[in-house]
C-alpha cells in the first residue's frame, strides 16, 4: 500500500501492523529517496538510497537504519567499495588503499572508475 505522511514524505510498500515491513521505497521530503527491505518500521537489510542534493548513491545493507556491512557508496566517477560500520569505515577493503578511519562516508579514499 502507499501512504502520504504531512510533511510530504511518502512510502509504497509492504506493511506489518502499521509498519514499513518487508519491501518498500520511501521518499523523503528533501528529495532523497530510499528503496529496499524494511523490518519494523526500520531500514533493514539490502537497500539503496539516493541523496538527492549530491548525488551521492549508497548501493548495500542496512541494520537498524544504518549502513553497516558490505555496500559501496557511488559519486560521479568515484565509487568506495567496502564494509560499513553506521556510516563510517570499518576495515580494510581490497579497494582501499591504506587503512583509514572517518567521520563520514563521503571522507574516505575514493576509487575513479
Amino acid at each position: 500500500g502507499t501512504f502520504y505522511y504531512p510533511d510530504g514524505s511518502k512510502y509504497e510498500g509492504e506493511w506489518k501492523r502499521d509498519l514499513k515491513h518487508g519491501y518498500g521505497t520511501y521518499w523523503y521530503p528533501n528529495g532523497d529517496i530510499y528503496e529496499g527491505q524494511w523490518r519494523n518500521g526500520i531500514k533493514e537489510g539490502l537497500g539503496y538510497y539516493t541523496y538527492v542534493d549530491t548525488g551521492l548513491k549508497y548501493m548495500g545493507t542496512w541494520k537498524e537504519g544504518n549502513m553497516e556491512g558490505p555496500g559501496q557508496l557511488l559519486a560521479n566517477h568515484y565509487r568506495y567499495h567496502g564494509v560499513w560500520k553506521i556510516i563510517c569505515l570499518k576495515e580494510k577493503d581490497v579497494l582501499l588503499l591504506n587503512r583509514i578511519q572517518c567521520n563520514m562516508a563521503i571522507l574516505c579514499t575514493w576509487q575513479i572508475l
